[in-house]
C-alpha cells in the first residue's frame, strides 16, 4: 500500500502531486468553457447572481467528461483506496470565480450521500483536480485531519426541503458541523489549507471536515471532484436526486 493510500485512511487526506499535464489541465479547462455555453443541467449559480457556482454530471452528457471519470489514474487510486470496484456516485466542478465565489461552510460529505442518496457506508473517495492555482488568497480547502475517524458529527442548520437540491449546493447547507463543535475540533486539531498547482490532485475521505472561504483575489479556483464509491456500497434504494447528483448506474469502471 502506497504512502498516498495510507494518507488517506490514516488523515484522510493526501495530496498526490501531478495528475495531469499542463495540457491536460488547458484542454479540461477550454471544455468546462464550452460545456457551460451548451448545457443547462446540474449547474448552479452563486446566489443572486449569474456567475456559476458549480458544474454538476458533466460526465452523463459529455464525452469528454466521461473519459476523465475513467481516467486510469484516477480510478486505479480509487480502488487502492476502496479495495475494490468502483464506479462514479458524482462528479462536480467547483467555480470559484475570481471575487464573486462564495464560501462553502464547516462540513462533511457523507451525511448528504447518506441521507439523501441511501447510501449506507462511507467506504467513498473524493478525488480532486484543481484547474487554476490554488492559493490562501483564492479559496482554499482546510481540511481537518483525522477528523474522519469522528464518524457523522453533522447536525442539521436549516429547513431546506429535500427536494429542492439547490439548497444543498449553495453556502447555505443544510448539515454542517457547528461552530461550537468546530471550536473543540480547532483548539485540539490540526488542520491544513490545501494549496497546489493547477494538475496536482488530492484525495480525501466523504467523512473529513473540511470548508473554504470565498475567493478574495482576481484569479478563479475550479476544481474538478470525483468520487468514487465502492460496487459493495451501492444505494439501497435510487435517489429522488437528479442523476448528475447522485448515480444511477452502478456498473463498475473497467481499466
Amino acid at each position: 500500500m502506497n504512502l498516498e493510500v495510507l494518507n488517506v485512511k490514516d488523515s484522510g487526506f493526501s495530496k498526490l502531486g501531478p495528475v495531469f499535464s499542463e495540457t491536460e489541465i488547458n484542454q479540461i479547462s477550454k471544455a468546462v468553457s464550452e460545456y457551460s455555453k451548451k448545457f443547462s443541467e446540474g449547474i448552479v449559480f452563486e446566489k443572486g447572481t449569474d456567475t456559476i457556482r458549480a458544474i454538476h454530471g458533466p460526465h452523463l452528457y459529455d464525452s469528454f467528461f466521461r473519459d476523465i471519470a475513467q481516467d486510469k489514474r484516477l480510478v486505479s487510486f480509487a480502488q487502492k483506496v476502496l479495495g475494490e470496484q468502483v464506479y462514479v456516485h458524482q462528479f462536480k466542478i467547483n467555480q470559484k470565480l475570481a471575487f464573486e465565489g462564495a464560501n462553502w461552510p464547516w462540513h462533511q460529505d457523507f451525511i448528504y450521500w447518506q441521507e439523501f442518496d441511501h447510501i449506507e457506508q462511507p467506504n467513498m473517495v473524493n478525488i480532486a483536480i484543481p484547474l487554476d492555482e490554488v492559493n490562501m488568497l483564492n479559496g482554499p480547502l482546510c481540511i481537518v485531519l483525522g477528523s474522519h475517524k469522528l464518524g457523522n458529527v453533522s447536525e442539521s442548520v436549516s429547513d431546506n426541503s429535500r427536494n429542492v437540491w439547490q439548497e444543498n449546493v449553495s453556502s447555505n447547507l443544510t448539515f454542517q458541523v457547528k461552530k461550537s463543535f468546530m471550536q473543540d475540533v480547532l483548539s485540539d486539531g490540526e488542520y491544513e489549507f490545501v494549496t497546489c498547482a493547477a494538475g496536482e490532485g488530492f484525495a480525501f475521505d466523504p467523512q473529513v471536515i473540511h470548508a473554504s472561504s470565498n475567493n478574495m483575489s482576481a484569479s478563479d479556483r475550479r476544481i474538478m471532484i470525483i468520487t468514487y464509491n465502492a460496487v459493495s456500497n451501492v444505494p439501497k434504494k435510487l435517489s429522488s436526486r437528479p442523476d448528475f447528483l447522485s448515480a444511477r448506474s452502478f456498473e463498475p469502471i473497467d481499466v
